[in-house]
């Protein structure tokens, strides 16, 4: 390969390098997000469906 070419191909691997350690830290914030979404609407714990429910009937009585 001439120099011309081993250097073009230097660039492309740094860029192909770069893109792929911004999908990762993409992927990890997607990932973080997702999680605190997930929290946010996850439905509430056994427990705590007792305790509710059980605050509920002792209120009705």
């Amino acid at each position: 390969m001439s120099k011309r070419n081993v250097k073009a191909n230097e660039v492309i691997l740094d860029q192909v390098e770069e893109n792929q350690e911004t999908i990762v830290e993409t992927t990890e914030e997607t990932v973080e997000t997702t999680e605190e979404v997930v929290q946010e609407q996850a439905p509430e714990t056994k427990e705590e469906m007792i305790q509710r429910l059980g605050n509920k009937s002792k209120t009705i009585r």
